[in-house]
């Protein structure tokens, strides 16, 4: 048997520690900032309050699961148009904002497992006698957050089926820019996922008229092979879910899940 001095002995344990971690993932550094990707304007997952700091539903849950683990956690508000890319290029470590899981979005980025589930819901003006068939019917002009899911659907189901004439699609930079428009009358509709669209008619800005079953998975995007940080999330979401906190912040931002 071929014989090891201490030092020997210290390298090889050494060399197989390197191995091993590399096979789970490095874990985030207990000093790490993670940045976080989060809409200009989102509510009611994460929006700007009047002193400029972000708060929301997202926002909130991500700051729990930061304390709970000892992390410092830092919010980036990011147009949405570019909010996937953004974390495959390093912009940001992850995006917690309402983000649903899609093919398209998964070759670009992993998700972690749904923490939510979400339909579409169409608004008008609260005086207004615009009805559900009339928006389905193309019949009206229609405002929603460029780049979203709700962006794509309206493309698919209405532009490219000729329902709706192109010029009638008004894609915003944020979904506050879209109601803004409904406020003004520059616009007739917005369709858009339904427990937002339930924070403005919260707000008075708005009424629902009707619903799509769109049944979207919202997920938190992380780059791709970052497994420590996945399984932060996941885990964290976990534990999230089991604390009387989570039925809290339900509560709180008014969200009743489908």
């Amino acid at each position: 048997m071929k014989k090891y001095g201490v030092c020997g002995i210290l390298c090889l344990c050494l060399v197989a520690a390197v191995v091993i971690a590399g096979c789970v993932g490095t874990p985030p550094a207990e000093n790490k900032t993670l940045i976080v990707g989060i809409g200009e304007n989102f509510p009611p997952y994460g929006y700007p309050e009047e002193n400029g700091t972000y708060t929301g539903f997202d926002v909130e849950s991500m700051r729990w699961i930061a304390d709970r683990n000892g992390l410092d956690v830092s919010f980036k508000p990011l147009p949405w148009q570019d909010i996937v890319k953004n974390v495959a290029d390093g912009t940001v470590d992850i995006v917690y904002c309402g983000l649903t899981i899609t093919p398209e979005r998964a070759e670009i980025v992993d998700f972690s497992n749904s923490y939510m589930t979400v339909n579409t819901a169409i608004a008008v003006r609260p005086d207004s006698s615009f009805t559900e068939k009339d928006v389905l019917s193309g019949n009206v002009s229609i405002a929603t957050q460029s780049g979203g899911t709700s962006h794509l659907w309206i493309e698919k189901n209405l532009n490219e089926t000729g329902i709706l004439a192109a010029g009638n699609l008004r894609p915003q930079p944020t979904i506050e820019d879209a109601f803004s428009m409904l406020a003004a009358g520059t616009c007739d509709a917005v369709i858009y996922d339904d427990i937002t669209v339930n924070a403005y008619v919260a707000k008075g800005v708005a009424k629902k008229i009707g619903t799509i079953e769109t049944n979207e998975q919202y997920g938190v995007a992380v780059r791709k092979g970052d497994t420590a940080t996945m399984q932060l999330i996941n885990n964290g979401i976990v534990d999230l879910k089991a604390s009387p906190a989570w039925q809290e912040l339900l509560g709180k931002y008014a969200i009743t899940l489908s």
